[in-house]
């Protein structure tokens, strides 16, 4: 689908493996005509990667970003690569070993657009999140997803790094919200709920805590109502981010 309302030529294209915690599937995007960046290949599944070749014929790809290094966005970007020679790209952090190596505030050329990197752990070590500053529009990766929140599941999830990178990305001011699962939206808006749905999980859960319940999935069972079963990991994985950050009397709200 075209992303119409921005002012930048970019593309979705999802990827056929919609789960409780992919949503409707991870989110492909390609920016730019003449030259073209590939944000998240997404997981190998052939008939997915085929439609981005399809799309991308007419253009050269110069470089295959990876937001992280979960394989349902970067599980496909040797297949990619092997098809297109393009370079991949991911943090300095990553231990995927990319071509390229990206480093926090580092700008990236397509075209006529300025893409920069921001470093945002918290979801994960090595998770980035990319920004046109031109065009307010933030690629989230799975930092900030479409709908619901993600797992923070330590010790590669970190709930400080999440916060913090919540509130520098806020600091940017985005408009357009591109995550790597579910729909656009206003950036804003959904980080502030974020936000605020970090503070009343965390209060819920310091409440537990101070009445000597410690298990994280006792906890779970307590403040995760109607739960879906496929994502007792996620929670049980966000419980123990709160717990760790109480237990080390982490400063994690500003």
């Amino acid at each position: 689908m075209n992303l119409t309302n921005s002012p930048i030529p970019i593309q979705i294209i999802r990827a056929p493996n919609p789960s409780p915690k992919t949503l409707q599937g991870t989110n492909t995007y390609i920016l730019g005509e003449k030259e073209c960046f590939v944000i998240d290949p997404g997981p190998l599944i052939e008939s997915h990667l085929n439609n981005i070749l399809t799309y991308i014929q007419t253009r050269e790809l110069k470089t295959i970003i990876l937001t992280h290094h979960h394989l349902d966005h970067s599980g496909g970007a040797q297949w990619l690569k092997k098809e297109t020679k393009a370079f991949t790209a991911a943090s300095d952090k990553s231990w995927l070993n990319p071509d390229i190596k990206l480093t926090d505030l580092e700008n990236l050329q397509v075209d006529s657009f300025t893409l920069q990197v921001i470093y945002t752990p918290g979801h994960s070590s090595d998770h980035i999140c990319l920004f046109l500053p031109d065009a307010r529009t933030l690629f989230s990766g799975d930092l900030i997803l479409g709908e619901g929140s993600t797992t923070l599941n330590p010790p590669d999830g970190n709930l400080k790094d999440y916060m913090s990178s919540l509130y520098r990305l806020r600091s940017l001011n985005p408009t357009i919200l591109l995550p790597g699962h579910g729909v656009q939206g206003d950036a804003v808006e959904r980080i502030d709920a974020l936000i605020q749905h970090r503070k009343k999980r965390h209060e819920e859960i310091l409440n537990c805590w101070q009445k000597g319940i410690t298990n994280p999935k006792e906890i779970v069972k307590i403040i995760y109502r109607d739960l879906n079963p496929n994502l007792l990991e996620s929670a049980v994985g966000n419980v123990t981010a709160h717990l760790d950050a109480i237990h080390q009397k982490m400063e994690i709200f500003q």
